[in-house]
């Protein structure tokens, strides 16, 4: 029986190019539309007003550098775990970067530099706190997943909750000390 042209072509891919053909069969493919329709949600939240909603609240967290640090911390870490952390890296940048942010008599040089800082740790700590946090994550979870072995959500944020607020408020307070020391 003749092969079909598609099997065609999937056999000389797989002959000509083994190693491309088996990280394809590996390739967490459910991955990239996850990650693609948080970034198309932030650019809705950006499109319908949104994002000048929430600068308005950013002013509210941030009367001073230390509640606006520790604040823009706690809030990123938070998001991280619904966005994930680039999309949500990309949203708290655009909501500090908003005129109603940047341009209100709260955002002086050391709350500024105190949010963007939060915002950096936030991110790479908040990533660390739920699978979903951030791709390495989920594409972790994959791979076990495909080696029949599985941690599962509940499991590694119960581990991770043991020491993740600790590390967060530690790694907070060392940006406020260091904000205290520079102005």
């Amino acid at each position: 029986m003749p092969q079909s042209p598609s099997k065609k072509r999937i056999s000389a891919f797989e002959r000509k190019l083994p190693l491309m053909h088996a990280i394809a069969n590996r390739m967490p493919w459910a991955i990239p539309p996850f990650a693609f329709s948080m970034f198309i949600m932030v650019e809705g939240l950006s499109n319908s007003g949104w994002i000048a909603i929430f600068a308005t609240w950013a002013t509210k967290l941030a009367p001073n550098y230390i509640a606006a640090t520790y604040a823009i911390g706690f809030v990123a870490v938070l998001l991280c775990n619904i966005f994930n952390n680039l999309p949500m890296t990309i949203l708290v940048a655009r909501v500090l970067q908003h005129p109603n942010f940047a341009n209100s008599p709260v955002a002086t040089p050391e709350v500024v530099k105190g949010c963007l800082f939060a915002l950096v740790v936030g991110s790479n700590l908040g990533a660390c706190t739920t699978l979903v946090g951030s791709m390495a994550g989920l594409v972790w979870d994959s791979l076990l997943r495909n080696k029949n072995s599985r941690v599962g959500y509940w499991n590694f944020f119960k581990w991770n909750m043991r020491v993740m607020p600790v590390v967060i408020f530690v790694a907070l307070s060392i940006v406020v000390a260091e904000l205290t020391v520079m102005y």
